[in-house]
């Protein structure tokens, strides 16, 4: 959003952004230690545990959709009427 959906945004923005994260990390460890880095972390990594849930899912659902045909088309037979089959005896 910052970069306007260039691929390869500006010094200056990259530099902004560099300064930031690192600023963020410098007054988490000046304000708590790792004490305070550990828990922001585990705070902002809470909400995706549902979304990784959910992805993990969808993957196991394409999988088993998508393969399970394919393991079993080579060992599928289908019984066909021979052509002797269908001659009436007369």
């Amino acid at each position: 959003m910052s970069s306007l959906a260039i691929r390869s945004p500006g010094a200056a923005c990259v530099l902004i952004w560099a300064f930031l994260i690192a600023g963020v990390g410098v007054a988490l460890i000046q304000l708590g230690g790792l004490k305070a880095v550990q828990t922001s972390t585990i705070v902002v990594a809470l909400p995706m545990i549902p979304v990784l849930f959910i992805l993990t899912w969808s993957l196991v659902r394409w999988l088993r959709q998508d393969f399970a045909r394919k393991v079993l088309e080579p060992h599928l037979v289908l019984e066909t009427p021979s052509p002797r089959d269908d001659a009436k005896p007369r």
